[in-house]
């Protein structure tokens, strides 16, 4: 397991493991990248051959190669990425956002909240790669409640893609900008 060095006061700390097994048998974990966070002030993503940051709700940079240019507001986000148009919908919840709509040129529809992160949404192959496979994400609050845990399953792969997410502040999943960075990292394409 991977751990960040955390700097900023509103860090997401993303923490990517491999497993050989899932419960249930058949399907297998394979480790998404390297060292991925999220750090406050201003916000970025930062990891392997990935900088993006957001100053004055702007989301701009670079993501597996990709440039993006997203410009972030209360209930909405706009902008293009390397593949596409960008144009979330973001629904405040009593404990997280409804996102749903256009992210690099796939649907998306994430339910981001304080138990869990479920959703759909349209990936990339690999960078580099113009084609895009359908994923469906399921992470659930640990037991203990230090943070999320669960997989990404997506058609046409054998292996889920397993993601350990580790919010620093209950509240870093109630800032449009950590969410928005979220859906940039949840559906980034998968490094070989």
């Amino acid at each position: 397991m991977t751990r960040l060095n955390v700097r900023g006061t509103t860090a997401l700390v993303w923490v990517v493991v491999g497993a050989s097994g899932l419960a249930g048998g058949a399907a297998r974990a394979t480790v998404y990248g390297a060292d991925y966070g999220i750090y406050g002030n201003p916000g970025r993503l930062v990891g392997p051959d990935t900088h993006l940051r957001i100053k004055d709700n702007v989301l701009t940079g670079q993501l597996a190669g990709g440039a993006y240019q997203v410009a972030i507001g209360v209930d909405r986000a706009r902008g293009t990425g390397p593949m596409g148009p960008i144009d979330l919908r973001l629904v405040r919840l009593s404990t997280g956002y409804d996102v749903e709509g256009i992210w690099n040129g796939g649907t998306v529809h994430f339910l981001v909240g304080a138990t869990s992160i479920t959703g759909k949404a349209m990936r990339r192959v690999s960078a580099g790669s113009i084609g895009q496979m359908v994923c469906n994400y399921d992470l659930v609050r640990s037991r203990n409640g230090s943070g999320f845990s669960g997989v990404a399953r997506c058609l046409g792969r054998r292996e889920a893609t397993r993601f350990e997410l580790q919010p620093r502040l209950p509240a870093d999943l109630t800032q449009p900008q950590n969410v928005i960075l979220l859906v940039a990292y949840l559906t980034a394409p998968a490094s070989r």
